[in-house]
C-alpha cells in the first residue's frame, strides 16, 4: 500500500508541474507539444496555431525552408526507428529531436526523461522513399539505418548545412539535464 501512496503523492507533483508548464508553453504539457514549443524557440518555426494539425506541427519562416511544413517529432532514446507517413506531400520536414542512442528492446526498469541530445532532419518523402528501396516498411517505428542518422543531424554538428538558422544555446539548455 505505501507504494501506491507514495506513487499518488509523485503524481500529485507532476500535476502542478504540467500545470506549470501548460502555462509557458500554452498547450498540454506533452512530451511532443514540449519539443513543438522548443523547436519554434531554437529554430525559424511558426507552430500552428490549433496544434492538431495532420500531418505537420508547424512552417520553417527563414532559411533554405522558408515555407515548407514541419513535423517535430521526440524520441527520449533514439532506438533508429521513426513513425512516419507513408503518404506525405513533398514539402514535408522531419525535425526529430532525441535523448540517448540506445538498441532496442525491453523499456522494463529504464527511465524516458526529457533531454535533447542530437537532433536531426529529414525531407519525409525522400526518407520514406530510400526506405521502401532498402525494402524497409513505412509506417509506425520504421527502422531506420545508422547511416541515415548521421547524415541527417543538424545538432549537436549540423551535418546539412541548410542555413537554418539554428539557435544552439536553446538546445543546449535540454542536453545538459541530468540524466
Amino acid at each position: 500500500m505505501r507504494d501506491m501512496e507514495d506513487l499518488v503523492s509523485l503524481l500529485r507533483e507532476r500535476n502542478t508541474i504540467d500545470q506549470r508548464i501548460t502555462g509557458i508553453i500554452h498547450r498540454p504539457a506533452e512530451k511532443g507539444h514540449i519539443a513543438e514549443w522548443i523547436a519554434s524557440k531554437a529554430f525559424p518555426i511558426e507552430l500552428n496555431d490549433d496544434g492538431n494539425r495532420k500531418g505537420y506541427d508547424g512552417i520553417f519562416t527563414d532559411g533554405d525552408l522558408k515555407g515548407k511544413k514541419v513535423d517535430v517529432k521526440f524520441y527520449p532514446v533514439n532506438e533508429h526507428s521513426i513513425d512516419l507517413d507513408p503518404d506525405v506531400g513533398d514539402d514535408v520536414y522531419l525535425l526529430i529531436f532525441t535523448g540517448s542512442h540506445r538498441s532496442s528492446g525491453s523499456s522494463k526498469h529504464q527511465e524516458r526523461q526529457f533531454r535533447i541530445t542530437n537532433v536531426y532532419l529529414f525531407n519525409e518523402r525522400e526518407l520514406c522513399d530510400s526506405l521502401r528501396k532498402d525494402n524497409v516498411k513505412v509506417g509506425v517505428a520504421s527502422s531506420v539505418k545508422t547511416e541515415y542518422w548521421e547524415r541527417g543531424e543538424i545538432y549537436p554538428e549540423d551535418k546539412l548545412d541548410l542555413g537554418l538558422c539554428m539557435k544552439s544555446e536553446v538546445l543546449s539548455f535540454f542536453c545538459c539535464m541530468q540524466e
